[in-house]
């Protein structure tokens, strides 16, 4: 998939201030990536949850994640490893969601080359 470089640059700042810990540039670069539009990747998405949770904006945390989420519906996996989708689903009543998108990016990752190929490593 062809990747716009502003789009993909302002992801990475946003990394590299996330891994610094400073929460409110590392948005500021998200953000930015994210109104790029193109390409529609997930990544600034969840660091921007990521940023979000740390300064302890919870709900803008899981809109974020949900975010993500909507680009790639198979990306639940990917949340679950890094431990965040149970904030995504925190509530009693999203326990159903949180289980159909587990199982369909589990589903995914057997059925895909990409996942294929993760497995087998």
């Amino acid at each position: 998939r062809f990747f716009n470089f502003a789009t993909v640059a302002h992801a990475n700042v946003g990394n590299l201030f996330l891994n610094r810990g400073d929460y409110t540039r590392a948005i500021r670069y998200f953000q930015a990536s994210i109104k790029r539009k193109e390409p529609r990747i997930p990544d600034p998405w969840i660091g921007l949850g990521q940023a979000y949770e740390q300064m302890g904006r919870v709900a803008e945390a899981k809109k974020a994640y949900r975010g993500a989420l909507k680009i790639e519906p198979n990306n639940a996996l990917k949340l679950h490893t890094y431990d965040l989708l149970p904030l995504v689903y925190s509530s009693q009543d999203e326990v159903e969601t949180a289980s159909a998108d587990y199982v369909r990016g589990f589903q995914h990752l057997l059925t895909s080359a990409e996942g294929r190929e993760l497995l087998i490593d």
